[in-house]
């Protein structure tokens, strides 16, 4: 019983995706001299079929009309017509198709030369920043001052003398005046007194 339930729903689900057969046209493709049959593929006896070289058929059992030899069905009418009579309607409207896609293609032509322009503009004031801003208007240059180097760095205050500098001198004054009166009339030998000694750390 489950098998039998299990098979039935495969087989629904399969027809799910298959085209749809339906014979409401039987009685329109007998009317118009044809024949009801069954096909091997979706296609059929249709007339937009036989003249698209890009049509798709696929591989499906279905009924459908055939309408014999330099005819076909219709499915727009739903009945058989003449081959080159559909073949007329077929090429006009080929062609209206295509006058369509040439207008598309056209347009998206003006438009990409359009944004080329844009772009070309865009790229030229870039790499020209003086370039001219209007038809008659003329390039302005605009004189930089020259950049002079910085130079040294001079300072405004006095030199400083090292503190241990001017106790040398002031002790080298001191000795030599203390020369000069122990021995008056000849020549002062100086003597600097050592510094004093700092003892480190331990």
């Amino acid at each position: 019983m489950h098998k039998k339930i299990l098979l039935i729903s495969i087989l629904f689900f399969c027809s799910a995706f298959s085209r749809s057969t339906t014979f409401d046209d039987r009685t329109s493709c007998e009317d118009s001299k044809g024949a009801w049959r069954q096909f091997g593929n979706s296609c059929a006896d249709e007339c937009e079929a036989k003249l698209d070289e890009f049509a798709f058929c696929t591989d499906l059992v279905i009924s459908a009309c055939e309408c014999g030899k330099s005819r076909c069905w219709n499915d727009e009418v739903k009945s058989c017509a003449a081959l080159s009579d559909y073949k007329k309607i077929f090429v006009a409207r080929q062609k209206e198709e295509k006058k369509i896609a040439d207008a598309a293609r056209k347009k998206r032509e003006e438009e990409a030369a359009k944004e080329e322009t844009i772009i070309s503009n865009i790229t030229n004031i870039v790499k020209t920043p003086g370039a001219k801003t209007a038809a008659n208007e003329t390039p302005k240059t605009t004189e930089n001052p020259p950049i002079n180097p910085p130079g040294p760095v001079v300072s405004q205050s006095p030199p400083t003398i090292p503190p241990l500098f001017l106790q040398q001198e002031k002790a080298k004054q001191d000795a030599k005046k203390e020369a000069e009166k122990n021995n008056p009339g000849q020549t002062p030998t100086i003597l600097i007194p050592g510094l004093p000694v700092i003892p480190l750390p331990q």
